[in-house]
Parts: structure tokens; sequence; C-alpha cells
């Protein structure tokens, strides 16, 4: 699965610092933030409350392998 907090970045995690983004407070964009195998795909919303702009893909594991491999980030 790949997961991307989308434009508003709510639930991302800032690759130079380490930190968290400002947290999401809608429950699917919460869901999405968490460390499990559980994600959330739904259509994009801007209402207060039950804001999403994530977007997720689910990849077979040895198409990503492939494609890392492929871009020189794997072995």
């Amino acid at each position: 699965m790949v997961i991307s907090h989308g434009a508003n970045g709510l639930g991302a995690i800032n690759v130079t610092t380490g930190a968290a983004n400002i947290a999401p407070t809608s429950a699917d964009e919460v869901d999405n933030a968490t460390p499990d195998r559980d994600a959330v795909s739904r259509d994009k919303s801007t209402l207060a409350g039950s804001e999403f702009d994530d977007v997720v893909i689910w990849l077979p594991q040895y198409i990503l392998g492939n494609r890392m491999i492929s871009a020189g980030k794997l072995p």
C-alpha cells in the first residue's frame, strides 16, 4: 500500500526533521496516519471535520520491488 497524505499534509511525517506535520482531525485521515495495515480510500472532501485528500493505492509487493530495483533504490 502506498499512501500520500495529500496537499494538506495532515498526518504526514517531515522527512527532513522527522517531526509530524499538523495532526489530522477527520477520522479517515487519522486512520491513514496510524501505523497499521488498515487504510481508508474515498473521495476528496473539504467539509470541516471530515476533510480528506489522502491518496491510497494498493500495489502487489513484487511490482513495487521491481520498480524500486529499476530505479536503483534497492540492491
